[in-house]
């Protein structure tokens, strides 16, 4: 059991530094470029990078407990707790996310060249899309 767990944490530890990367060049490139920082579907990617990098936090947690490098029990105790928040929480969290970008991108294809002055229905879709302060309120509630 302990080397299949080395097994599959060594592998794990080798996808997951190229998702690190990945995520924080996200986060980077949102934060550093202006016109990305008022775009909407920018600050779900943004938010979805941050959560994935927790994500990953987690499986530095339990790579660091499994292969025994953290000793300290007290310090144990209180990482197991959070390993039993991060998935769930981060994983529910990246799964809403990438609905919402999906539901955004489905949105601007559908509303392409329509007239939003004839219903309210099309202004709320429209202002969901192009709303990027709406988008950090969705985001953080």
């Amino acid at each position: 059991l302990y080397q299949s767990s080395m097994i599959y944490m060594t592998i794990g530890s080798f996808f997951s530094l190229i998702i690190l990367f990945v995520n924080i060049s996200v986060i980077l490139f949102i934060s550093l470029n202006n016109r990305a920082k008022y775009a909407p579907i920018c600050v779900y990617m943004l938010f979805l990078a941050i959560f994935n990098l927790l994500k990953l936090v987690e499986f530095y947690f339990s790579l660091l407990i499994k292969l025994q490098f953290i000793t300290d029990n007290k310090l144990t105790t209180y990482m197991c707790q959070w390993l039993d928040f991060l998935p769930s929480y981060c994983g529910h969290v990246s799964v809403y996310l990438v609905l919402l970008i999906q539901a955004q991108l489905y949105f601007i294809k559908k509303l392409e060249d329509k007239n939003f002055t004839r219903s309210k229905f099309l202004y709320y879709i429209s202002l969901f899309i192009n709303n990027y302060s709406l988008a950090h309120f969705i985001c953080i509630g």
